[in-house]
């Protein structure tokens, strides 16, 4: 863990249940992604609720039941789902639960089409992406590798969930005296939301706050309500200042150990994401007019085809926030975006 998360004692009821109170259990899901198993939560009590879903895969599904019938329940029970936020490894299972408990699911309003997408959709995005990755500096066969995984990535989220939407500083009664209050924390994503779970001492923070990791702004094509890009960024450093705020003691995330000092994380991966804008300043500096693969390659290096969405993201974000600080400007090279430092 990082300096500032300090991990609270859990009680190992199995290999991939830990009991935080009486009432709340992690439960660890496999992904096949770097980052390892993510984390639902489970609530238990006469109406049980599940917060976040792992990935579509029957391995994870599994793991799910398995945990759950330790518990002595099973997915039937479920119900309420409170999604955090629409990437795959958070959502991807929610209609395999849905389907088979008839529960509630939540989810912020911006995260709705990913879930349940228009017809067209899929096709919208390619383009969109694509566009991206070769204004970025990418060969078109580098970009369609990149497309491709991205897609490959987005086969583990099942689409088709009757939602709910939830939004800022809304109440959820849940059942049994049980009250979860919303929180918008955009910035990993523009539909990502946290649960603040006060009686316990709680919120589950998802990918918001994690213990070991600071996470990276992830690039989204444009959602139809944006008049204008968003910066999300400077939307996750404003995110990180509200939850530095909360009275709860306890951070329940969406990889690795519950943690607390949320304050101290907060402002520890805050100044992560300012001095990570400062290596692409300086990486900028030293090779004026760089395309946005120039400075993925500088700062992280030749990576996978997988990996070129996360790079490119994290690159871009830095570069969005340096430009509204107006440290920067952006030039169109004959259809490559390029940027130079200014004073």
């Amino acid at each position: 863990m990082s300096s500032a998360a300090h991990p609270i004692d859990e009680h190992h009821v199995s290999d991939r249940i830990h009991q935080i109170t009486d009432d709340v259990y992690r439960l660890e899901l496999p992904t096949p992604f770097p980052v390892g198993d993510v984390n639902a939560f489970f609530v238990d009590g006469p109406d049980p609720i599940l917060i976040d879903t792992g990935v579509a895969t029957e391995e994870s599904f599994q793991a799910l039941e398995d945990n759950l019938e330790t518990l002595h329940r099973s997915i039937s029970d479920i119900r309420t789902l409170l999604l955090t936020h629409v990437h795959v490894d958070h959502a991807g299972a929610a209609r395999w639960i849905q389907q088979r408990s008839g529960c509630a699911v939540y989810l912020h309003p911006r995260g709705h089409h990913v879930l349940n997408p228009e017809p067209d959709q899929v096709e919208r995005d390619r383009a969109w992406f694509r566009e991206y990755y070769l204004r970025s500096g990418l060969l078109d066969k580098a970009a369609q590798k990149a497309w491709d995984s991205m897609r490959l990535a987005r086969s583990l989220m099942q689409v088709g969930v009757e939602i709910q939407p939830v939004s800022e500083g809304m109440r959820l009664d849940l059942g049994d005296d049980r009250q979860f209050r919303v929180m918008e924390c955009f910035g990993h994503t523009t539909n990502h939301v946290i649960y603040e779970y006060p009686t316990a001492g709680l919120v589950f923070t998802a990918d918001h706050l994690l213990p070991n990791i600071t996470a990276n702004p992830t690039l989204e094509a444009p959602h139809p309500e944006d008049t204008e890009p968003l910066n999300p960024l400077s939307l996750y450093q404003d995110s990180l200042k509200k939850t530095a705020q909360l009275k709860v003691q306890i951070a329940c995330p969406g990889h690795g150990r519950p943690f607390t000092n949320i304050e101290g994380r907060c402002q520890e991966i805050s100044r992560n994401q300012v001095a990570r804008c400062e290596d692409v300043f300086s990486a900028l500096a030293q090779n004026p007019r760089a395309n946005r693969k120039d400075l993925s390659e500088e700062i992280f290096g030749a990576v996978r085809s997988m990996d070129v969405y996360l790079t490119l993201s994290e690159i871009t974000a830095a570069l969005q926030y340096l430009l509204q600080l107006r440290r920067i400007r952006k030039i169109d090279d004959s259809g490559i975006d390029r940027y130079e430092t200014l004073g």
